[in-house]
């Protein structure tokens, strides 16, 4: 699992193959895959976190 993170630590991007600047990460479990554009995860210490001050987005998955 490779991840890209902006500069607050929000995951922007995730594929299984490697992609510049990319960081290895373990692959996450449950619903977390569908939300990595979102903001609803953060990646601290390893670790995804849920963020309390996520907002539901109104777009479509297609359009992330």
């Amino acid at each position: 699992m490779y991840i890209k993170l902006d500069e607050n630590n929000y995951i922007v991007m995730m594929t299984i193959e490697p992609f510049e600047g990319a960081i290895v990460a373990s692959e996450p479990s449950q619903d977390v895959i569908s939300w990595f554009a979102t903001g609803k995860y953060k990646f601290i210490d390893g670790k995804y976190i849920l963020q309390d001050n996520w907002i539901e987005p109104n777009v479509k998955e297609d359009e992330l």
